[in-house]
């Protein structure tokens, strides 16, 4: 079997490009979410799209509810269910009670 090598395979591949969309949010701009998995975190006054993304990386199913006609930017976690630090089995319902601030 013969190899070959071209100039084309020796082309570094493109950049990833990554928006500030695409960077996990937190509510004090910190590039890093510390999330353990396993346990419920506290979402209580986070941000219904922080609280939702760290219900996920925490290994639980996040549910909503409270008033709809808000953006997730602007409503807050008024309180939730199971309470912060309490065992999280996989695909355990995270329920997250939001209102306006």
């Amino acid at each position: 079997m013969r190899y070959r090598i071209s100039a084309r395979d020796l082309e570094p591949e493109p950049d990833l490009r990554l928006g500030l969309r695409d960077w996990p949010v937190s509510e004090n701009d910190e590039a890093v979410v510390h999330v353990e998995v396993g346990k419920v975190p506290d979402l209580k006054g986070l941000t219904v799209k922080s609280a939702i993304q760290r219900v996920i990386l925490a290994g639980g199913t996040p549910e909503l509810e409270g008033p709809g006609q808000l953006g997730p930017d602007v409503l807050r976690v008024q309180d939730q269910s199971p309470p912060a630090g309490t065992a999280l089995e996989p695909q355990t319902v995270v329920k997250i009670r939001a209102g306006s601030p």
